[in-house]
């Protein structure tokens, strides 16, 4: 390839462009000079002989070229189509433009170089013939920028590649400009490590999982306003994420101000806002908000997360449910254009744990289910004193349950069981798990079990050889069912893996679930950080303290006693998808004196912490609030549910800048250090404990 230099060059450029046309792919620059590119080396030989040595002298500089760089972008390198769009007959002989980056380089003899083109959209084949088209190959690498412009034509039969939605064709190159070269990558795009990836997040962007799962959201996020604002008359209004401290949960972040000892906290929800937002009138509201929670690292939590936030005034239960129920049918027919089956099933949380031992179950696994067993022990002594103690002895409050998993005794070894249970136990702290694979011989658990209780185990329970038993035991019922429950997800888990389970149809792959009728309160339980709000009675809210008591429990409500507080429910509901909880909300309390009875009585906050904390929402509540109740549909979730397992395995992989297991991007390293001055403007010196 040859680049001329032309000054004042009108005249010139005209005779040289109608002598051979084809032969030059030119770029006009100020004061009417020219680069000409010459790409017809005939034509370098031939065709100058028409035109003067002295004029040529005179008007040209020649400068040899090795790369052809654009040092800037100008409309004439813009593409005319995108990559994944070089896909229907219609371009057949067409001439294209393309931007994008050289996924791969494949070298074919001296006299061909093929190059797979990527952007958003997909992959394109490109082929290079030119002599200097291949020159230029050599210089650059793979995830360099270029601009290409070619004619569309077919593959050759044996070259066509049906996995690609352009593997039909390819095009053939008359000109390409790399717009910007590329060192060697840190990573592979396929395949890195997690970490890696986080790190050069910018370059894992372009793999095609991300990209589609991007997309995914996008498609969704457009969903999300047509379905709430466009068809349902929801306003989508935006509020602070600047809050008072409020504790209504987990842990929050708190953001120092210049105001010596005063401290904002980012919101973990818009639960007050969107409460004040229905006591002014605004009917329905809607935002995709942005909350934060300062958790211990977990798989399935991000310290910074966006969910779907509504409410509406004057509406029941069955108003959220419908709502929700064709959100989701939208969603998932246009995203995936499945027909899911409405109205969803309700569960009571009652029977959810003692079924499943989970208030999120998965209900494609739903044959696996526990057997309240304690009957069986009641009635005569065993050789394990532990059952004998709790169910036989003393309070005589203790519980057996047990999970029958079948023919899972043969498939999985001793060690792997163990594992299991021990787990199970070290979370739930629940007293004493047993298992057992049945065999021919009616004993079973080493004997230790009477005939009776044998017998009465393999009845009830249906037990053949092969099959699992698990026994759970303890006199907390929680402690007792969550255990069971553990054990059960990781069983289905793994017969999932050996490929027991298949779910052929629809109504089989997604089980959609209403759980509702939860503890309006619940015994104080540190967990994975949380931080609740304690109470010398030792309650705290189950989900928050804004949520209204059922109608049929309030005179357990205001009855003093703990166990009768207990017993109450609350008017809240989870939507639940696959043993996931896509989403949660209720009915708010909008009575003053009932809001101030559960903080300052129940929690026992007394009166002054009251009033510090949520005053300005019991004012609010006293001058006309409407009755009102809404939801939040974790949107990273629900993302991650509509990309599956395959393309989403964290969500991580559905957030285009997510932070690490522990909470830090490490992309940019933050969170990070910073100055003594901006520590002293806000009142903070850092101290080691």
């Amino acid at each position: 390839m040859r680049k001329l230099t032309v000054k004042n060059s009108s005249s010139l450029f005209r005779s040289l462009n109608n002598k051979k046309k084809t032969a030059l792919l030119t770029t006009k620059t100020n004061n009417n000079n020219h680069s000409i590119f010459i790409t017809n080396s005939n034509f370098i030989q031939q065709g100058f002989k028409s035109f003067s040595t002295s004029l040529i002298h005179q008007n040209i500089k020649e400068e040899s070229t090795t790369t052809s760089t654009a040092t800037t972008f100008s409309e004439e390198y813009q593409r005319s189509y995108y990559c994944g769009e070089i896909s229907n007959d219609e371009l057949l002989n067409k001439s294209v433009k393309l931007n994008g980056w050289i996924e791969n380089i494949r070298i074919v003899g001296n006299d061909c170089v093929f190059l797979t083109i990527r952007d958003v959209s997909g992959v394109v084949q490109v082929i290079l013939k030119e002599k200097y088209l291949l020159e230029l190959a050599k210089d650059i690498k793979t995830e360099s920028v270029v601009y290409i412009e070619g004619k569309v034509i077919n593959r050759p039969t044996e070259m066509i590649n049906l996995n690609m939605k352009t593997g039909k064709y390819e095009i053939e190159v008359n000109e390409m400009r790399i717009l910007n070269k590329s060192k060697t990558l840190p990573l592979q795009l396929i395949n890195a490590e997690e970490e890696i990836r986080l790190k050069y997040r910018y370059l894992d962007l372009r793999r095609r999982q991300l990209i589609e799962n991007l997309q995914t959201r996008s498609k969704a996020l457009s969903l999300v306003r047509k379905y709430f604002v466009e068809e349902n008359n929801f306003l989508e209004i935006e509020t602070p994420t600047l809050f008072k401290s409020t504790p209504e949960g987990a842990r929050e972040f708190l953001v120092p101000t210049r105001q010596k000892g005063k401290f904002y906290a980012l919101t973990q929800s818009p639960q007050q806002y969107k409460q004040l937002l229905m006591i002014g009138g605004l009917d329905r509201y809607i935002q995709i908000a942005r909350c934060y929670r300062d958790e211990s690292g977990r798989m399935d939590r991000q310290p910074e997360f966006t969910q779907i936030d509504l409410e509406m005034s004057f509406i029941t239960p069955k108003d959220i449910y419908k709502t929700i129920e064709n959100f989701l049918k939208l969603l998932w027919k246009e995203i995936l254009n499945i027909d899911i089956q409405t109205p969803f099933i309700q569960m009571k949380y009652k029977d959810v744990m003692e079924l499943y031992g989970s208030d999120k179950p998965d209900l494609r696994y739903e044959d696996l289910k526990f057997e309240n067993v304690t009957s069986i022990f009641s009635n005569e002594d065993s050789g394990i004193s532990t059952i004998n103690q709790l169910v036989r002895e003393g309070e005589k409050d203790g519980m057996v349950y047990a999970l029958k998993v079948k023919q899972l005794g043969n498939l999985m070894s001793r060690k792997q069981i163990d594992t299991i249970v021990d787990k199970a136990k070290s979370i739930e702290k629940t007293r004493l798990m047993l298992t057992a694979k049945i065999s021919g011989s009616n004993k079973f658990l080493d004997g230790k079990l009477t005939l009776n209780q044998q017998e009465a185990l393999r009845n009830k329970l249906k037990l053949e050889d092969g099959d699992l038993l698990i026994l759970s035991i303890d006199n907390d019922w929680d402690s007792v069912l969550k255990g069971l429950g553990r054990v059960r997800e990781q069983c289905y888990k793994f017969m999932t893996e050996q490929g027991l389970y298949e779910f052929k149809t629809n109504e089989e792959k997604y089980r959609f679930l209403w759980v509702v009728d939860f503890p309006l309160f619940e015994r104080n339980k540190d967990q994975h950080g949380q931080a609740h709000l304690h109470t010398s009675r030792g309650l705290s809210s189950m989900h928050h303290p804004f949520t209204s008591p059922h109608p049929e429990d309030i005179n357990y409500l205001y009855s003093g006693n703990t166990k009768d507080i207990l017993k109450v429910r609350g008017l809240h509901y989870d939507c639940v998808l696959n043993g996931v909880e896509l989403g949660g909300g209720s009915i708010r309390i909008h009575q003053p004196e009932v809001q101030k009875f559960v903080l300052e009585k129940v929690l026992e906050l007394g009166e002054e912490r009251t009033m510090i904390r949520f005053g300005h929402l019991i004012e609010a509540l006293s001058y006309g609030a409407p009755p009102h109740g809404g939801l939040a549909l974790g949107f990273d979730r629900l993302v991650a549910m509509l990309c599956g397992d395959e393309r989403a395995k964290t969500l991580r992989d559905v957030i285009a800048f997510p932070k690490s297991n522990v909470g830090n991007e490490l992309m940019s390293q933050a969170p990070n250090e910073v100055e003594e001055e901006q520590l002293k403007e806000l009142y903070i010196k850092v101290v080691d404990q």
